[in-house]
């Protein structure tokens, strides 16, 4: 009998653990957004800032869903929304860490002056 009653739940529970792991992803997701905005500081405009946070809201009230179709559209919504963000943000931070490393390179480079010169002055 227990067998039995296994088998009948068998894809029900299949179903609820799908629907807890899709709910974990997308709470995973909006919080690591919300941290990243956080502790992004000026590396991202003040618009932008605003407009990943409307994101965040509106996926959040749309993960309250059970329907395991819905939450997913709303992750992919949310991550669609925030990439060009992230990906702005990275480039900004990349450009600045090449300037960075060129202003340190020409700091570093040591000017040799050729003895030859000194002579000819003379």
């Amino acid at each position: 009998k227990a067998v039995k009653e296994a088998e009948m739940y068998e894809e029900e529970d299949k179903k609820r653990k799908e629907l807890v792991e899709t709910k974990n992803q997308s709470e995973n997701l909006a919080f690591s957004l919300e941290k990243m905005l956080k502790d992004s500081g000026d590396k991202i405009s003040a618009e932008d800032k605003e407009k990943l946070q409307k994101a965040i809201d509106e996926a959040r009230k749309e993960f309250e869903t059970d329907d395991i179709e819905k939450l997913r559209a709303a992750i992919d919504k949310l991550s669609k929304e925030n990439e060009p963000i992230i990906t702005k943000m990275y480039q900004q931070a990349a450009a600045e860490a090449q300037k960075a490393n060129a202003d340190k390179k020409a700091d570093d480079e040591v000017i040799v002056e050729d003895p030859k010169d000194k002579k000819e002055d003379k």
